[in-house]
């Protein structure tokens, strides 16, 4: 049998029971094992994959980033010793997580670069648009923040949530106007979320229409629990 499956197996116990300091000394001890090889190079990719998940659930982020780099690494060198049995979607998987454990850990200008290079493989990965968004908002990059917003919609414009984090951002750069219509197309795509009426009703006040406001709460009052 494989010498470290059966410390993999119990580590993944350990995570599924929420013993997660349990299943981080578990994975210390496989990839420091001399079987592992300097700096665990031998070690199974699950390793690092159940340590970062582990840290992570600990807020530990540092040693999170630190594992989801090595899997970034380690990915990357397989593509290149063998191309055509590469899966670049897998490293960039990799890639994602390493950009969300920097965004948790606070350290946004790495975290900014890492969600920008997820980006360049997968334009499609709406997800790293609305971190983005969050980052540059965080920081007061109002207008990049924006164009990120908008950039998740175009990724994946039936989200309805998406729709409202944009006209949040619209209403924090005062433009009350701009923000009406994504939360009207929010409530269209989800008619029983009762997030986009209220909001749409707290706009609305706000630019002097109460008609349109008693409106919108109606909807809101008939949705919310």
């Amino acid at each position: 049998m494989i010498w470290w499956r059966l410390p993999l197996s119990r580590a993944f116990n350990d995570l599924r029971e929420g013993k997660y300091q349990d299943a981080i000394d578990r994975l210390d001890k496989l990839v420091a094992d001399d079987r592992a090889g300097k700096d665990g190079m031998w070690a199974p990719d699950a390793a690092c994959w159940y340590r970062a998940i582990a840290a992570a659930h600990l807020q530990r982020y540092g040693a999170a980033v630190d594992d989801f780099w090595r899997l970034v690494q380690r990915s990357l060198r397989a593509e290149q010793a063998d191309p055509q049995d590469a899966v670049p979607m897998r490293t960039n998987e990799y890639r994602y997580f390493l950009a969300t454990m920097l965004y948790l850990d606070h350290r946004y200008p790495d975290a900014i670069k890492v969600f920008q290079r997820t980006l360049e493989f997968d334009a499609g990965l709406f997800q790293s648009h609305l971190q983005l968004a969050r980052m540059y908002q965080d920081l007061g990059q109002l207008d990049d923040a924006l164009a990120e917003r908008r950039a998740a919609i175009a990724a994946n414009p039936d989200d309805d949530g998406l729709l409202i984090d944009l006209a949040g951002t619209l209403l924090i750069m005062h433009r009350e106007q701009d923000a009406l219509e994504p939360l009207r197309q929010a409530g269209g795509l989800a008619p029983r979320n009762p997030r986009a009426p209220y909001l749409e009703g707290l706009v609305d006040l706000t630019l002097g229409d109460s008609a349109a406001a008693r409106s919108a709460w109606t909807r809101f009052l008939a949705l919310a629990p």
